[in-house]
């Protein structure tokens, strides 16, 4: 877990995993990492927390030899694919779902 602190109070986290993946045809075999959670504080956003942390992780993931960093993004959550997207992420799956009772 990495934290980013300003003017002593916590205001982000990221929780990171290194995993090793087995050998498959649909996915890359070996060590990787993978962002388990993102989370910046509304007033600390759009000043650089969450790419720092994002800097922070790709490091730590290289240092321990994962070949990629992944993570998870919400369809329709513009805004975290947009970040994403900026730091050089691209899309690697589609999750499908069919709801078998309303909620």
């Amino acid at each position: 877990m990495l934290v980013a602190e300003q003017a002593g109070a916590v205001c982000g986290y990221l929780v990171l995993q290194l995993v090793s993946t087995p050998p498959d045809l649909a996915s890359t075999p070996g060590p990787r990492a993978r962002i388990e959670s993102l989370v910046v504080d509304r007033g600390a956003r759009r000043n650089g927390v969450g790419r720092r942390l994002m800097a922070e992780a790709a490091r730590l993931a290289s240092a321990f030899g994962a070949n990629e960093l992944v993570l998870t993004v919400w369809s329709g959550n513009e805004a975290a694919e947009a970040f994403y997207a900026a730091l050089g992420f691209e899309p690697l799956a589609l999750v499908l779902r069919k709801r078998l009772r309303r909620s």
